[in-house]
């Protein structure tokens, strides 16, 4: 049985180093851009690599924190780094999947550890002890999953020295989303700026629209509690 690890770097706006994403032009419908956050596939083509999901019990009570604060993350952005993880938490938890996250004080014992690294843009992150961060090269964060048969065992996030402060909102979301396993960006001018999932920008700081709805079908409630839901 194969076990996938995979690195995902988001961006900092504007120009920079290359990530994977599938490239259209079109808006897509809700199942094409499920499938492509998903597993990464283009409009009308296969998955280039499996779905990945967290086990079912696992799922409904993950947990995430800040495990290290590297010596050289900048002061100033602790503050605007500890309230993204609180947003981000709260857009997941309330975006009407079968998934629900709590913060832990000790993020080193999180099943999603979170690295407020010293690595500046095209820097190569260091000194975080897990595998798959350490020697990825970072632009404002960085995520890490490691799965088998389809079922996710770990993730990891990391978050660059450099990252604007504007941008540390979306940047979290974005990286918490993808550590449970919509690991790939979308580019093209229908979802520029719309998008956690644009791999152009990092502006939108909720799970709306189709991001919400990805999550949803990636984490399906069951049916008992998606008819409460929709009462």
């Amino acid at each position: 049985m194969k076990i996938w690890a995979f690195a995902i770097a988001a961006l900092l706006a504007g120009p920079g180093h290359a990530t994977e994403f599938v490239e259209t032009d079109l808006f897509l419908d809700d199942e094409s851009f499920y499938r492509v956050v998903a597993c990464g596939a283009a409009p009308e083509a296969d998955c280039t690599r499996p779905m990945a999901r967290w086990p079912e019990t696992r799922a409904r009570s993950l947990t995430v924190g800040i495990a290290n604060i590297d010596a050289d993350f900048p002061v100033y952005k602790l503050s605007w780094a500890r309230a993204a993880v609180d947003e981000a938490i709260a857009e997941i938890n309330g975006a009407g999947a079968d998934v629900q996250i709590t913060r832990r004080a000790d993020g080193q014992l999180a099943d999603i550890p979170i690295y407020l690294t010293g690595a500046g843009r095209g820097e190569p992150v260091q000194g975080t002890g897990y595998r798959g961060l350490d020697g990825s090269i970072i632009q404002a964060g960085l995520v890490t999953l490691w799965w088998q048969d389809g079922t996710i065992s770990t993730a990891a996030v990391a978050l660059s020295a450099d990252v604007r402060r504007r941008s540390i909102r979306s940047v979290m979301l974005e990286e918490l989303v993808q550590a449970l396993g919509l690991s790939t960006d979308i580019r093209g001018p229908a979802y520029r700026g719309r998008s956690i999932f644009d791999e152009d920008t990092n502006a939108v700081t909720q799970l709306l629209g189709q991001d919400a709805d990805a999550l949803r079908r990636h984490y399906p409630l069951p049916n008992s509690l998606r008819q409460s839901a929709s009462q």
